[in-house]
């Protein structure tokens, strides 16, 4: 049930179409579960700042069951910011990524919870 979330004060129209799939797949290989369990949602054009300023930025959420931990969030980080980047010009140091250990009993899908 991986989530990841962009919210970015990118334009819409400056997403690459191709966008959506590629994260859906990184963030599926990151964490090594399978991607028809993987979702992904970019909100473009948020009205943001990042330090002060209105450049381009990235607050983003990695909501998991498990696999959320300091080891795995500096490997997922340096892939997903290095991906965030190359896709929407956004420098990494005006991105922060957040990460969410979902429990089980907290989480619905198919009409039960995965507990």
């Amino acid at each position: 049930m991986p989530q990841f979330i962009i919210n970015t004060n990118v334009p819409k129209a400056e997403i690459p179409p191709n966008m959506m799939a590629e994260v859906s797949e990184l963030v599926s290989k990151l964490v090594g579960k399978p991607e028809t369990y993987v979702a992904t949602h970019v909100l473009p054009d948020q009205l943001m700042t990042f330090g002060g300023t209105t450049g381009r930025c990235a607050l983003c959420t990695l909501y998991c069951i498990g696999k959320i931990g300091q080891e795995e969030n500096k490997r997922y980080t340096a892939a997903l910011m290095e991906k965030i980047n190359r896709e929407l010009k956004i420098d990494v140091d005006r991105m922060y990524i957040y990460y969410v250990d979902q429990e089980r009993a907290n989480v619905g899908w198919n009409g039960t919870t995965f507990a």
